[in-house]
């Protein structure tokens, strides 16, 4: 038995609404020119990683939110960062991408907890959105002069969209 017997490669799987093989390459966002698959918040917002996750219902949800049911088990090209999501799920992001190894298996997670699951992903990205424009708001308030100018610019685009 080898000292590195014991030892086990990580599993991760990404969840698309792409055709795969094996050999294929998950590559980020903005190494193939797009913003992100819609419904992949992390993606979209950080469109120079490609991401993956440990748990096999997780990755299904992702793939689920993008309108497929494709799930991969992938390995990272490079060295990838890991993290965990607010519900204590490990994610990991590469910005070189990961190798699709093969198909993943079915998943194991019911459809009424997925759903439930994707619908309190959402509303953190509702929560997250909101807080960005308070925090506009609480600017404009406390900037002199921000709302007139803001008030001004809007007027121009608004004459000038009645113009063309």
């Amino acid at each position: 038995m080898a000292a590195t017997d014991h030892l086990q490669v990580e599993q991760w799987f990404h969840g698309t609404s792409a055709d795969l093989s094996p050999g294929d390459v998950v590559q980020p966002a903005a190494k193939v020119g797009k913003q992100g698959e819609p419904g992949s918040l992390e993606e979209a917002t950080n469109p120079h990683h490609a991401f993956a996750a440990k748990d096999l219902g997780e990755a299904h949800m992702w793939a689920g939110m993008r309108g497929g049911a494709k799930v991969y088990k992938v390995e990272p090209l490079d060295d990838i960062e890991e993290f965990k999501s607010p519900e204590g799920y490990t994610y990991g992001r590469s910005s070189s991408g990961f190798r699709v190894v093969g198909a993943a298996g079915p998943n194991p997670v019911s459809r009424d907890d997925a759903m439930h699951h994707t619908n309190a992903i959402k509303r953190q990205e509702e929560i997250r959105q909101q807080r960005r424009s308070r925090s506009s708001e609480l600017a404009v308030q406390r900037t002199p002069g921000l709302a007139e100018a803001l008030e001004r610019l809007s007027s121009v685009i608004l004459d000038r969209r009645r113009v063309l």
